[in-house]
């Protein structure tokens, strides 16, 4: 299994990582490869330090403007060339492209360009992912077009975000790990029953089960 760890270079919870790498080895053995892009701060160093310690095999893809390195998997050539911020495109494409399951590790109210970058391009190419430690989930506007009667069909998705409970969504995350249920297809479709189905949506406005600091959720 290969996954690509990714994350905020603020991030310094390196216990939840490294306790994340050591599940995977004691879930998935010694065959799991981590792929990372091997920045030197934040969650791609903890990425690092915490794959070659606890034995794993580790792949780096870093923006071809720095260094190759013993753990770049592509050829020398292609590295030290002058800076450009689109090197770093490439690199999150290739992460995406290169992972089964890209995981991004952002604290709360960063930001992480890059790594949500990675996570739009995982998606892209159908690939799970999972952010751990952000509590707003973002559903980014973009145009995507599908076949519909035959025809090509221009439709907008619409920007918003949501609260969601750590404990709920790191269940969910759990749940779906090995199926190809995401976070995304759960909203719609749940949206989609609670306006077509009366029992559901009964179901959900009488539920008082999820209560946070004296607010249902």
């Amino acid at each position: 299994m290969r996954i690509g760890l990714v994350g905020s270079r603020l991030y310094e919870n390196k216990k939840k990582i490294k306790d994340f790498i050591f599940k995977l080895k004691q879930e998935h053995g010694t065959d799991t490869i981590i792929v990372s892009g091997g920045c030197k701060d934040g969650a791609d160093k903890y990425a690092k330090k915490y794959a070659l310690e606890l034995g794993l095999q580790y792949e780096e893809y870093p923006p071809f403007h720095e260094v190759h390195n013993l753990y770049c998997v592509l050829p020398e050539a292609v590295y030290g060339k002058p800076y450009s911020i689109k090197y770093f495109f490439v690199r999150n494409k290739q992460i995406a492209q290169r992972s089964d399951y890209v995981v991004a590790f952002i604290p709360d109210g960063v930001v992480a360009k890059g790594s949500l970058s990675t996570i739009k391009y995982a998606e892209k190419f159908n690939k799970k992912t999972i952010i751990i430690d952000w509590f707003l989930y973002f559903v980014y506007t973009y145009i995507w077009i599908y076949k519909h009667n035959g025809e090509m069909v221009m439709k907008n998705t619409k920007l918003t975000s949501v609260k969601i409970l750590e404990n709920l969504y790191s269940r969910f995350k759990l749940a779906t790990v090995n199926t190809k249920m995401t976070l995304q297809k759960l909203t719609n479709r749940s949206i989609d029953l609670y306006l077509e189905d009366e029992h559901f949506r009964d179901e959900i406005e009488t539920s008082q089960k999820l209560i946070e600091s004296g607010s249902n959720f």
